[in-house]
Parts: C-alpha cells; sequence; structure tokens
C-alpha cells in the first residue's frame, strides 16, 4: 500500500495542495493542543494523588511550541483568526493553568499568529496589545 505524504510539491501545486496544506496545518495545531491537554491533566492529576506515575510537567517549550503550531496554521487555514484566538488563549492558559510565565518565544508566537491571520486592523490591534503587556505582563 501507498504511504501519504505531503512533500514541497504537494504543498506547492493548486488549490489541491493548498487545501491539503491547511488540513495538514491546522490538524497538526489540534494535535499539538491535544498533547499539551493530556500533558496538563496528568501533571495535575499526580498532584491529587491521582496518578503514581512519572509525569513530565509541561513547560515554557510546550506551550511556546503549541503555539507555534497555531500560528503556523493561521498562514494556510481559512480562519487565521480563530488560529491565532486559540494562540493568545494558549497563552492566557499557561498563567493561569500552571503559573508559567512565557517568555519572548510565547509571546513572539503569538504576534505571529495575529500577522498571519489575514485579519486586518482588529489583528493588528491584538498584536499591538500583546505587544504592550510584555513590557507590563499584567495587562495579558
Amino acid at each position: 500500500s501507498k504511504s501519504a505524504s505531503v512533500g514541497p510539491s504537494t504543498l506547492s501545486g493548486g488549490e489541491e495542495g493548498a487545501e491539503s496544506s491547511s488540513v495538514v496545518g491546522k490538524s497538526a495545531a489540534y494535535e499539538a493542543l491535544k498533547l499539551l491537554d493530556t500533558m496538563e491533566q496528568q501533571y495535575l492529576q499526580s498532584h491529587h494523588g491521582k496518578i503514581h506515575s512519572r509525569v513530565v510537567k509541561p513547560d515554557t517549550i510546550s506551550y511556546s511550541t503549541t503555539i507555534a503550531a497555531f500560528a503556523n496554521a493561521a498562514r494556510h487555514c481559512e480562519n487565521g483568526i480563530a488560529m491565532a484566538e486559540e494562540a493568545a488563549f494558549i497563552l492566557s492558559r499557561m498563567k493561569d493553568r500552571l503559573g508559567i510565565e512565557p517568555d519572548a518565544y510565547s509571546y513572539n508566537g503569538v504576534l505571529l499568529a495575529w500577522a498571519r491571520s489575514s485579519g486586518g486592523l482588529p489583528a493588528a490591534k491584538r498584536a499591538e496589545s500583546f505587544l504592550r503587556s510584555m513590557r507590563d505582563p499584567t495587562i495579558v
């Protein structure tokens, strides 16, 4: 049986390649989010005595990588704004759920998602808000 592959020729070809790129980008972003969800749940359960095995605590890299996946999806997805909103939500979630402070990579990923979202002036304003929050983390 043949295995499916996505390469430069598939992605750069006509409409079919563009559609395939969109599905791969969006799917990859949600798979990354699913993995992050699992890591969070297992870590939180381990702290409540429900899991006794070794558990990996999500860190800044875990969150920033997931944010980057949504930034990449924003470029190829029909609804790039939704992808940018997911990236922004993940940034706030990392602080709220586990008290992890975003770093420059985390903020850059959200800015990139908004830049790639094709959201016009509203997206630019959201990006500016995030940029300002880097100077004053209490805004986000």
